[in-house]
């Protein structure tokens, strides 16, 4: 698993973690330390994109729940991969936040 996080300069206080490859049990604690650092850097807004995710299992699942109910700012999941849109269907989990084509937070739901 690969994971890039940038604080962009056109958007201060905005961090964007970009998650690729498997995401399981075992790769699921280096996405959890990786989202609790961007959110220590206290950051208004917290961006999770997983397009380029291949595996997701629920242990990833967890994670993102986890790391949503920590975020004191926006948490948004901004892409996901096809892998990710199906464990999420399957398991129907609270839903989580997104970015709309308009760029305003609302809800990703499947």
């Amino acid at each position: 698993m690969d994971i890039t996080t940038v604080a962009t300069r056109d958007r201060p206080r905005v961090v964007r973690v970009t998650v690729s490859g498997d995401v399981d049990a075992g790769t699921a604690p280096m996405l959890d330390r990786a989202l609790q650092q961007a959110l220590d850097q206290g950051q208004d807004r917290l961006e999770i994109d997983l397009a380029g995710v291949t595996h997701f299992s629920c242990a990833g699942l967890v994670v993102l729940v986890q790391t949503a109910e920590r975020c004191r700012g926006d948490f948004v999941v901004v892409r996901t991969a096809a892998a990710v849109r199906r464990l999420l269907r399957v398991l129907d989990p609270p839903p989580l936040p997104s970015a709309s084509s308009e760029g305003v937070t609302a809800e990703l739901r499947f």
